[in-house]
């Protein structure tokens, strides 16, 4: 069975996706969460998946205990009664509580996998542009499904409330079996080494003359910054980020890394509908989505998953869909730039890039070990 893939233009697609790879599974569904909320959308979700459980599939759940942290376990009781089993990760405070898992996928009888930036809450499944935040997603089919089960397995087995120590599930996690060619599944987890999916980013940047990403939180590094840059000046690099975000201190931090970009030739466009939340690169012909940013939180604190596909049809396809928030956008040329940089604005973002790329990656070598 060749690998098939769909790309989820919107959080309207997202949910129709997951509720239809739910109500088709017959042997095993395995969700890993951010944020599970006890709405209307988790309602729905939460219903779809007691409904496989009472027909012989096994549901595993394992969310997040600070992102669902206001989820009560009461809310997941139907489908403990059900036969389905949940674990929160990293519940309980202490010095590493701000090291989350960040995941966001779902896997069905280990040949279907839906990913990306979404979690399971209302505002996540709006069309992005009329209602709810931008969002989008990627449904995987094939064989490839199979080494991201292994994984969950991994995570399943080792979870931190169990009073195993981090290390053990970080260096369990290098230790993956590796994935086929064509597509890897990629993993940042927290310490202070390059995750494997920090290493085949940046190669991945080295080499490429064309580069267009969605990112809902922008905040690169400076060496991250010089490779986009090498970008712009061989090819061409379109950035689309929020101007609406539920992080402003996020949006701060981004405008402190434009400077440099735009001098490099970098085009940078800020969405402007609804907050923007999608996780979406494409370069030449390789293609990645899930859960991670473009930031220090997301290469070294955070567990994160994307997947990483080489396939020149789905690239074009992604670049396309680009295109559409482009139009929807609001471009900072160096004009606009200067028009909107105060010496006071100067300083906010200088604190806000000073506090997100620093303290994120001290916490990381301080509380990993």
């Amino acid at each position: 069975m060749d690998t098939k893939f769909l790309l989820l233009e919107d959080g309207v697609t997202i949910r129709r996706e997951l509720m239809a790879i739910i109500g088709d599974a017959v042997d095993g569904i395995c969700l890993v969460m951010y944020i599970f909320c006890d709405d209307e959308s988790g309602k729905a979700v939460l219903h779809e998946l007691i409904r496989a459980a009472r027909r012989g599939v096994r549901v595993r759940i394992i969310i997040d205990g600070f992102g669902s942290a206001f989820t009560p376990d009461r809310f997941f009781a139907p489908l403990l009664e059900a036969g389905g089993s949940i674990q929160r990760f990293n519940a309980h405070w202490h010095p590493r509580y701000l090291l989350r898992n960040h995941q966001k996928f779902m896997i069905a009888d280990s040949r279907t996998v839906i990913t990306g930036g979404f979690n399971i809450a209302d505002h996540y499944f709006g069309d992005g542009v009329q209602n709810g935040w931008r969002e989008s997603g990627l449904r995987v089919d094939g064989p490839v499904v199979s080494e991201l089960q292994i994984y969950f397995e991994l995570l399943w087995n080792v979870p931190i409330a169990s009073g195993l120590k981090l290390r053990d599930m970080i260096s369990g996690a290098a230790k993956g079996r590796p994935p086929p060619k064509q597509v890897e599944w990629l993993v940042s987890r927290p310490g202070i080494r390059r995750s494997r999916h920090a290493d085949y980013l940046r190669r991945d940047l080295k080499r490429a003359s064309q580069l267009t990403l969605v990112m809902g939180y922008f905040v690169p590094t400076v060496s991250l910054r010089r490779l986009i840059g090498r970008i712009a000046r061989r090819g061409r690099v379109q950035i689309v980020l929020p101007q609406i975000t539920d992080v402003p201190i996020a949006r701060y931090a981004a405008w402190f890394t434009f400077p440099r970009l735009l001098r490099d030739g970098c085009q940078i466009y800020e969405y402007q509908p609804r907050p923007l939340h999608a996780k979406l690169i494409v370069m030449d012909d390789i293609v990645y989505a899930g859960s991670a940013n473009i930031d220090t939180r997301s290469l070294h604190v955070n567990f994160e998953l994307s997947v990483r596909i080489q396939d020149a049809k789905l690239a074009a396809l992604v670049r396309k869909f680009i295109e559409k928030d482009i139009r929807l956008s609001t471009r900072i040329t160096q004009e606009v730039y200067e028009r909107n940089s105060s010496i006071l604005q100067r300083i906010i973002r200088s604190g806000a890039y000073t506090l997100l790329s620093r303290f994120d990656y001290f916490l990381s070598r301080k509380f990993v070990d």
